[in-house]
């Protein structure tokens, strides 16, 4: 199964630079951007032969908390400015492609605020002229919709026991539209064979042949069930226009 939310706040992380630290760190929003680019990625090691065996190596390199974005290094700073007593000296920046003792790094909260804000909207979901949160809940293509939904309605109503401060609201399953094609379809059925068997015995005139010519037309609709159960056919909309046909 699958669902996909709607509506809601969803945080995000902002980065907000200081106009004024960049230049003292001789830094530009260009580096910044590009150091949390590559900062925020998985990489590939290739793989290790060991004793018959193969084992894929993978560096995890994504930001997992807002802790990690701020600990990003953005940049190197010679650390001889520091050792000269000159506090307001930040001294100037080194590529980090060669080692170097003297090499401190310049991480993304020196030069920057992290933090958590709520991402902009995109889309309103409202019930009632109340902001709400949408859930839609798609089932597997092989799965039977009206069972589906029936679990969905249980699991909803265990949920509104154990979150009293939430409400859960149904407001529209395919598996409804299911439900009154089918009692469409057994009421149809009904009408037609009734109608069928007045109009056999209108023209028979025999109660006995009328009764056997309209014994086909239930054992008909039996059998069709029949090969659909074997063949794993559930009713849907394909197979209620086949009856309907």
């Amino acid at each position: 199964a699958r669902v996909q939310v709607y509506g809601g706040v969803t945080r995000e992380v902002s980065v907000q630079l200081n106009e004024y630290l960049l230049p003292a760190y001789n830094l530009t929003a260009t580096d910044i951007t590009g150091a949390i680019r590559q900062s925020n990625a998985n990489a590939s090691g290739g793989t290790m032969d060991h004793e018959n065996r193969s084992y894929t190596i993978k560096g995890i390199g994504q930001f997992t908390t807002i802790d990690d974005v701020g600990l990003t290094v953005v940049g190197y700073k010679s650390g001889s400015a520091a050792s000269s007593g000159d506090s307001l000296s930040t001294g100037s920046q080194q590529q980090g492609g060669v080692f170097d003792a003297e090499k401190v790094p310049i991480y993304l909260t020196d030069v920057a605020t992290v933090n958590y804000m709520p991402e902009e909207r995109t889309d309103l979901v409202r019930l009632d002229a109340v902001t709400s949160l949408g859930m839609y809940i798609y089932k597997e293509a092989e799965d039977n919709t009206v069972r589906v939904a029936g679990e969905v309605t249980e699991v909803l109503a265990q949920m509104q026991v154990e979150l009293p401060g939430l409400a859960f609201t149904p407001v529209y399953s395919q598996a409804d539209f299911i439900s009154s094609a089918i009692g469409e379809v057994e009421s149809t059925a009904l009408f037609g064979i009734g109608l069928a068997v007045l109009v056999l015995f209108a023209f028979l005139r025999n109660a006995g042949a009328t009764l056997i010519v309209s014994l086909a037309i239930p054992l008909s609709v039996l059998a069709t069930f029949t090969l659909m159960y074997f063949q794993e056919l559930t009713l849907n909309i394909m197979t209620l226009g086949g009856l309907a046909l």
